[in-house]
């Protein structure tokens, strides 16, 4: 389920490109707005800056919509996230192993 507020408006100092918003920034203003503990955003348009921009539900996530675009800017749905860390050594400063990890998996719900 969605958490949604009707407006984000991305301030210029926020800026990715000179012209738009920086996306990780976007992608995370985005993220807040959906209920679950990891969520998947995906960026359509490069995000404009300064001007307002409706957060609206879809299925089970949000769209962040530009109104006066008439376009989807980024849409942001629940994720899974599975990691698997064992076997792979992480050193300490003096050199001795303070955890192990094999390999890390991100794996997407299907």
């Amino acid at each position: 389920m969605a958490l949604v507020p009707d407006l984000i408006v991305i301030a210029t100092r926020f800026r990715g490109p000179l012209t738009s918003g920086n996306g990780g920034y976007a992608a995370g203003l985005l993220a807040e707005h959906v209920d679950a503990a990891a969520v998947e955003v995906t960026l359509r348009l490069p995000p404009p800056l300064e001007r307002p921009l409706r957060v609206r539900p879809s299925g089970d996530g949000v769209v962040l919509l530009d109104a006066d675009a008439d376009a989807v800017v980024a849409e942001a749905h629940p994720a899974w996230l599975e990691l698997d860390f064992a076997g792979t050594a992480l050193l300490g400063a003096d050199g001795e192993p303070l955890a192990a990890a094999r390999q890390v998996w991100v794996v997407p719900r299907t």
